[in-house]
């Protein structure tokens, strides 16, 4: 499955049906046609590009229904977590899947995700998305509450993307491995400061909280300029570390 861009809009290319997909609208290709990465397509009259899928595409062709959790911010998540390759992560609040597809990406065919939501129709709708670009062997979605014991222990990262993430510090301190790192997506400084103050009582240990801010610029000739619209604040996210119970004493 590709991915096909003209300006912002985006749809799909699938070379195994012979179909390309604009929000809906499918579109029989010749086939004995063979269309790869780098290639156009000429669609009434628009010239899409053919892309190689990554994770930040996926908000732009899958059926979301909920806020999003943008690649800057899912990339900083990624980097500070050291999520990676073989890793085991668990998160809560899968809404369109949009982090879910960041997280898949990274630990790759022998790391493994459990995905946690209430809402078994939004699982339902990420899972089919998911689906176009993964196998989803090693994806394990969980319809329920992260507060509720799925008996999960020894990951290495869980991240919480939740309207409460203090509920659920309980349980995170019993799934992450100790050294594991737990990272808070919230929306607001208020949730930001009940989430930190609540972690830390509950035992860990905070390392950061950040908000990142991304500005797109607008290049012409002669005119290159930032651009004057667009989302600005996405959200404050908080990383913590699961504490261990060990305390070595050096002195001079």
């Amino acid at each position: 499955m590709k991915v096909i861009q003209c300006g912002d809009k985006f749809g799909t290319l699938d070379n195994d049906n012979f179909t390309v997909n604009i929000r809906g609208k499918i579109f029989h290709l010749d086939r004995n046609s063979v269309i790869d990465s780098g290639d156009i397509l000429r669609i009434n009259r628009e010239m899409w590009q053919v892309l190689d899928f990554n994770p930040s595409l996926f908000p732009a062709i899958s059926d979301r229904k909920a806020q999003i959790i943008q690649a800057h911010d899912a990339a900083y998540i990624l980097a500070k977590s050291g999520i990676r390759a073989g890793s085991k992560v668990v998160e809560s609040g899968v809404g369109s899947g949009a982090l879910t597809a960041h997280l898949l990406w990274a630990i790759g065919n022998t790391g493994n995700l459990t995905s946690i939501d209430f809402d078994a129709e939004r699982l339902k709708v990420a899972g089919d998305g998911l689906s176009r670009f993964f196998d989803l062997a090693n994806w394990h979605p969980v319809n329920g509450r992260m507060e509720d014991d799925h008996g999960i222990r020894g990951y290495d990262a869980c991240v919480l993307d939740v309207p409460n993430p203090w509920d659920s510090l309980s349980a995170a301190r019993k799934y992450l491995r100790s050294g594991g790192i737990l990272v808070a997506y919230c929306p607001n400084f208020n949730q930001s400061e009940r989430f930190v103050t609540d972690a830390v009582n509950v035992g860990f240990t905070i390392l950061e909280t950040v908000e990142l801010e991304l500005r797109k610029i607008i290049v012409r000739a002669g005119s290159t300029r930032p651009d004057s619209s667009g989302l600005i604040h996405t959200g404050f996210i908080s990383v913590a570390i699961n504490k261990g119970i060990s305390v070595t004493e050096i002195e001079q």
